[in-house]
């Protein structure tokens, strides 16, 4: 019985082999270098509600010279990219395009995280294996997605003295809380009219970032941050702060 079973698996091996081969996966490597937008990798808390993908086929040498047509597909989970994407499956596009292709699936709103790859063909029409996957992580789109309070200084205190201002100096917010489950994501939303830095549990937040959030035309906008601090969080009691004249923060804790 188990020869049988050898012998099947073996001669549907070979039809399949006999049947795909003038569209082999093998002769041409997959796409490389994923990117969303200005070049951002698997970004956390993307700005982007239409994200525009980029990516890097293998052309150029013996194997393929020029992209013909791509595939995307996204998907809201790796299962789901894997077996039926349901966000968007872009088809055969007649395209040699690999930079800033627009998004044309379903909406991605605030929060969500997705998963997308991407496969081409060649001059030959021969096409490639799939990329390896990537994935994208929404932040706060919209004004109301922002659910937090303003802390800082009071305007008495602000308007007193420029020089007296406490707002001339670092500002220090601190706020305990505690969790009596496990989460399994745990993000942090802020932003702030000023450089800050945040810690949590004694652990700085913001050590890979230079001057957070970076340059900002407040009179236009203000730039939020999302920060990943799933290990950071435990059931124990936990102690967010200092911060540099941070003005607004939100915990979202998903258990």
């Amino acid at each position: 019985m188990n020869f049988v079973k050898v012998f099947w698996l073996a001669a549907i091996t070979v039809i399949f082999v006999g049947a795909c081969s003038s569209h082999s996966y093998s002769n041409i490597d997959k796409p490389t270098l994923l990117t969303v937008g200005e070049g951002f990798t698997n970004p956390l808390g993307y700005y982007e509600s239409v994200p525009r993908f980029s990516w890097k086929a293998p052309l150029n040498n013996k194997k393929a010279t020029q992209q013909s047509a791509y595939q995307i597909q996204v998907a809201s989970t790796f299962e789901n990219l894997m077996n039926k994407p349901d966000k968007w499956d872009s088809g055969k596009v007649q395209s040699s395009s690999m930079s800033w292709v627009n998004y044309e699936g379903k909406p991605i709103i605030s929060r969500e995280k997705v998963f997308w790859r991407v496969r081409f063909w060649d001059e030959n029409n021969i096409v490639s294996q799939w990329s390896d996957v990537a994935h994208i992580e929404l932040g706060l789109l919209k004004n109301s997605d922002w659910k937090a309070s303003w802390i800082g200084a009071k305007e008495s205190q602000a308007t007193e003295s420029p020089s007296q201002s406490t707002l001339a100096t670092p500002q220090y917010f601190r706020k305990p809380f505690s969790l009596d489950k496990e989460v399994s994501k745990a993000r942090l939303y802020v932003t702030a009219k000023g450089v800050f830095k945040i810690f949590l549990n004694g652990e700085d937040v913001t050590a890979n970032d230079a001057l957070p959030p970076g340059w900002t035309p407040y009179e236009k906008r203000i730039e939020t941050l999302t920060y990943d601090v799933t290990s950071l969080v435990n059931k124990k009691k936990m102690y967010l702060g200092p911060s540099l004249q941070v003005v607004g923060i939100r915990e979202e804790l998903q258990i």
